[in-house]
């Protein structure tokens, strides 16, 4: 945005009078959360990755089903530094959000989570139907499997804990972000979430360096 205002302050002087302009102030870092491992978490994107875009939302959230689009694009401009992780927060208010969580887990399972996930999110609005059976059956999952893992409510201590833990955290609303444990709440554009992606990869190159 300052950017932006200076280049168009720029533009109401003449050609010769343009001095060059170096903009020096930058955002502030923001508060860096200590997350446990993420090896129970779904994730998408680079194993080795150094990066990780951890995100807490729930599945009836119209702002994280708006969020789905800035993260997807920020896995194709870093397509080998970041892996997305993701955390549940279903908030009491959604009542379809433990199910769906739950959903996604044991699409997680059958080895297709991120399309099932997206699947949740495009109709975030209307999960009340009950469609998490019928949209497995469109992404050609097992049925009985699925169905299996959806009676034994296998995942609902897992998306409890995951609640917990926003508690213990003191986040309480959806979408979060955190990029390697940098707090960032709220939706977001995916031009900020780049700023502090490649302050994160910057800093971790330059702890890499040799001395």
């Amino acid at each position: 945005a300052l950017g932006g205002l200076v280049e168009k302050s720029m533009q109401t002087l003449t050609t010769k009078a343009q001095p060059p302009v170096e903009v020096l102030i930058q955002p502030p870092i923001p508060p860096r959360v200590n997350l446990d491992a993420i090896d129970d978490q779904p994730v998408v994107g680079d194993a080795a990755a150094e990066i990780v875009v951890s995100v807490f939302c729930n599945y009836q959230s119209s702002h994280c089903a708006r969020m789905l689009s800035v993260y997807e694009s920020l896995l194709a401009l870093y397509p080998q530094q970041i892996k997305l992780a993701f955390y549940d927060l279903p908030l009491a208010f959604h009542r379809q959000a433990s199910t769906a969580a739950q959903a996604a887990r044991c699409a997680h399972d059958l080895g297709d989570f991120w399309a099932y996930h997206k699947g949740l999110f495009a109709q975030y609005d209307q999960l009340a139907s009950q469609p998490y059976a019928r949209l497995a059956k469109q992404l050609e999952m097992s049925e009985s499997d699925f169905s299996a893992c959806m009676a034994s409510e296998r995942y609902k201590t897992k998306v409890e804990e995951n609640r917990q833990l926003a508690g213990l955290l003191d986040l309480d609303k959806v979408p979060i972000t955190l990029i390697n444990g940098l707090y960032l709440g709220g939706p977001k554009s995916v031009d900020t979430l780049r700023f502090f992606v490649d302050w994160e990869l910057a800093r971790i190159a330059k702890t890499q360096a040799p001395a």
